[in-house]
């Protein structure tokens, strides 16, 4: 049964115990039909929230970003962890720094750390709305479900490399940020 039948079933419920209630002293009716509307509306928002977060990351535009400090917030959602993240975003025209809380998936978690570098799609209206392009992000280099999860919480240059020309034939990246963020890779062995 569609999600939008259920609604209407419930609203219609409520209409009718509101109309044919036999006494008005218990309110059932309005109460129900109140939680009803409550609940779609809350319904509506996220399925609006939804569909602009796919709209950012079909249309949005390709842009890097590295991750400053990375810090669990101990939140969990559907057994994911939620991580407040401050980035700098690296895209056509400046850098800019951006925080977000995001939940991350478990396979991108452990590559998800200070310095690392990892897709997104960014809005070029509004800066702070950005799309985290995990499936992009996740390699079995970065998985601790791949590697095992008493692996190491680093991830060596060479690989860290690598992730970096991955993401240059995926982004609109510069000359210039790829030859600077390759320095700070290399400065970091």
């Amino acid at each position: 049964m569609p999600p939008w039948l259920i609604f209407v079933v419930f609203l219609a419920l409520g209409i009718g115990m509101t109309a044919w209630e036999p006494t008005r002293e218990t309110l059932i009716g309005p109460i129900w039909l109140l939680f009803t509307v409550a609940i779609g509306v809350f319904l509506l928002v996220m399925v609006f929230r939804a569909k602009r977060l796919d709209r950012l990351r079909n249309r949005g535009t390709s842009a890097v970003a590295v991750a400053r400090t990375v810090r669990e917030t101990g939140l969990y959602i559907h057994e994911m962890p939620q991580v407040a993240l401050e980035l700098e975003v690296r895209g056509p025209g400046e850098a800019y720094r951006v925080d977000k809380k995001v939940v991350v998936p478990l396979s991108a978690l452990e590559g998800l750390r200070s310095g690392e570098i990892f897709p997104v799609r960014i809005d070029t209206s509004d800066r702070d709305r950005l799309a985290f392009e995990w499936d992009q992000f996740q390699g079995p280099e970065a998985s601790w479900l791949a590697r095992g999860a008493g692996s190491s919480a680093t991830v060596d240059p060479v690989t860290r490399l690598a992730q970096l020309d991955e993401l240059r034939a995926h982004s609109d990246m510069t000359d210039a940020e790829y030859e600077r963020l390759r320095a700070e890779i290399e400065a970091d062995q």
